[in-house]
C-alpha cells in the first residue's frame, strides 16, 4: 500500500503538503478540520452544534494538494485529508 501511493505521488506533478491549518483565531473549520471529540451520537443539542468550537489542541496535520496530475493550477490548494484536532465550545 505504501509503495502504491509513493508510485502515485511519484508520477504526479502536484505539491503535496503535510501541515496544520493554523489561523490567526483557532476556530474550528470543518472543511479543513476534524473534531476527534465530536459527538456522533447526537447527545449534544441543535443549539449547541450550532455554536462556534475553537481548537485547543491539533493533534495530526492535514495532507493538502497544489496543482493537478499535469502540473497546473499551483495557485489552488485543496485539502485531502482534513487535519485532526481536539475543540472546545465557544462559552462552554
Amino acid at each position: 500500500m505504501a509503495a502504491e501511493l509513493a508510485f502515485l505521488l511519484y508520477r504526479q506533478r502536484a505539491d503535496w503538503i503535510v501541515k496544520y491549518p493554523f489561523s490567526k483565531t483557532c476556530v474550528f473549520d470543518g472543511n479543513t478540520m476534524e473534531d476527534i471529540d465530536d459527538d456522533e451520537d447526537g447527545s449534544h443539542s441543535g443549539v449547541e452544534k450550532e455554536l462556534p468550537k475553537q481548537v485547543e489542541i491539533f493533534v495530526f496535520p492535514g495532507l493538502y494538494k497544489r496543482g493537478n496530475a499535469d502540473g497546473e493550477g499551483y495557485d489552488v490548494e485543496s485539502c485531502m485529508v482534513k487535519a485532526k484536532v481536539r475543540c472546545v465550545r465557544f462559552g462552554s
